[in-house]
């Protein structure tokens, strides 16, 4: 399956995603056909997918290991990978084929969107949270001065490569944070597509098993995602949504990462459940939605509540303030997505503080 993915901002441009198992394969021998447009082809690959994957991976591209993760996603990583692209003699005719996760992605692709003023590359995103969100919609990111994302660009790629077979080899509770992307998208988007994803979570939450259910699933969220960045590519409304428990998210992410870190989709979990918490509380939805939210995490195994590893560590005040510092905010005044039910969401919607703090404090 083929989704374009259109950007316009003074004219237009677009890139193709392909999806499907196999896909990365075919890709590769696609690219030997045309490897003689390109002065150097590098694979950016995470490190820890090198020894599981080097057999897919062609022997003439040079190969950079990186470390995956969000904790590696910084200054010091861009800039040793910019160091060794200048090493390696690339330049403006180079292309980067970024093997990894969103972290990888995120990283890679900023590298790519700034080096020599742009090379390009194919990002193959190889965790589920990648392939249904990280890897669509042209944003490349660094965290910075301990804000997640601070520093980014929007960079559209040649192609982004889809292929679950990548995930059978990925640890089960990456899985599950990808999972929570799914529900985001669901929740703010298409209410039977919830109800499948609650259905099916007894084949989701346990094993990584690559069926047509799973596609299905995973292609519904790419298609979600990719209708909303081709509605508003550069963030300006719509887009906004698919940060439905993002804004808390962020802040207990970064908050986590000298503690015990936590997942990304695991804090999207628990941001979503408290923003569905706050929706009720201001009066926009039913009593009965942050149940079904809550309800669907659960299913899938993603947290409900801070981990007990943070219980007592990371204060309802400490996430607000580091809340007033995301870059979705405007005149120091917070803005959320919230829900009005499932399928239906609104943004850029205010809460006083004092309201806030009274509903991440029952999450503590």
């Amino acid at each position: 399956m083929k989704l374009n993915i259109e950007l316009k901002r003074d004219g237009h441009a677009k890139y193709e995603l392909i999806f499907g198992r196999g896909s990365f394969s075919n890709f590769l021998k696609d690219l030997k056909q045309s490897s003689s447009c390109y002065s150097n082809i590098f694979f950016v690959v995470d490190e820890k997918l090198i020894d599981i994957h080097l057999n897919l991976l062609p022997i003439e591209g040079s190969i950079i290991p990186l470390p995956g993760g969000e904790a590696a996603k910084n200054i010091d990583a861009l800039r040793g990978l910019w160091r060794e692209l200048s090493q390696r003699s690339a330049d403006r005719k180079s292309l980067l084929i970024i093997v990894g996760g969103g972290a990888l992605s995120d990283l890679a692709a900023f590298a790519a969107s700034t080096y020599m003023r742009g090379v390009e590359a194919v990002i193959v995103p190889t965790t589920l949270l990648a392939q249904i969100d990280a890897s669509i919609g042209g944003k490349t990111a660094i965290d910075f001065a301990g804000i997640k994302n601070l520093v980014g660009t929007f960079f559209l790629p040649k192609m982004v490569v889809v292929d679950p077979s990548f995930l059978v080899t990925q640890p089960m509770r990456e899985f599950r944070s990808g999972l929570a992307e799914m529900v985001k998208h669901a929740a703010i988007r298409d209410k039977k597509y919830f109800q499948d994803i609650v259905d099916r979570a007894s084949i989701l939450k346990d094993k990584v098993v690559i069926t047509d259910q799973l596609e299905e699933l995973i292609w519904r969220s790419i298609e979600i995602k990719g209708e909303i960045v081709k509605a508003d590519p550069f963030e300006k409304g719509e887009r906004k949504l698919l940060n439905l428990g993002h804004t808390v998210a962020h802040a207990i992410e970064s908050l986590a990462l000298d503690i015990e870190p936590i997942l990304h989709g695991e804090a999207v979990a628990l941001g979503m459940i408290i923003e569905a918490a706050l929706s009720e509380e201001v009066g926009l939805s039913q009593a009965t939605l942050k149940d079904k939210l809550t309800a669907a995490c659960h299913c899938l195994s993603l947290p409900t509540s801070l981990p007990s590893s943070l219980k007592g560590k990371i204060k309802v005040e400490d996430i607000y303030q580091r809340m007033l510092l995301d870059k979705k905010n405007a005149s120091s005044q917070l803005r959320f997505v919230l829900l009005k039910e499932i399928g239906e969401a609104v943004f850029d919607y205010q809460v006083e503080r004092e309201t806030v703090l009274k509903v991440i404090s029952k999450y503590l």
